[in-house]
């Protein structure tokens, strides 16, 4: 909590805004920007509507290069915020893989992306790249179901 609360002042004070004090002395805006924090998280699936498991991710097709576009993640700098295999959620960036949104979707958010995230133009990612990228990321398999790692279910069956 003292995190978001140090964050919150130091943003409000860089602004400027005269009404500072007034919003420190809320007894809620500690939870205010937890919960502004938690829908910016969800944001991006809220924008793009694909929801994990609808098979919606696989309706686009990239026409990409596997292993050519795992290279390029790695070339691009994908992997510092998403992970090797594009399946780490972090502070940074949210997991890309194994449930993706459409092409069209991904491709528009990589031009213009919000947020931290760099934008790629076409003249610095072209959209051959960016396929095979995402050819790379549909690729990726789902991670195992917890109750199929033995030494997750002896853990489970002890309690």
């Amino acid at each position: 909590m003292k995190v978001v609360h140090d964050l919150c002042t130091a943003v409000f004070r860089k602004a400027g805004t005269a009404d500072w004090l007034a919003l420190r002395r809320w007894p809620d805006f500690s939870i205010l920007w937890i919960i502004v924090v938690m829908i910016n998280v969800s944001l991006p699936s809220l924008i793009f509507g694909a929801r994990p498991g609808t098979g919606q991710e696989k309706t686009s097709k990239s026409a990409g290069n596997t292993e050519l576009g795992k290279q390029l993640f790695a070339r691009y700098g994908c992997y510092e915020c998403h992970g090797s295999q594009g399946q780490i959620a972090s502070r940074a960036g949210p997991a890309l893989a194994p449930d993706l949104i459409p092409f069209a979707a991904f491709a528009a958010y990589v031009r213009e992306p919000k947020g931290s995230m760099p934008r790629y133009i076409d003249k610095v990612m072209s959209e051959k790249d960016l396929a095979d990228i995402y050819e790379f990321l549909r690729s990726t398999p789902h991670p195992p179901a917890a109750k199929t790692i033995p030494i997750l279910n002896g853990v489970a069956g002890k309690r």
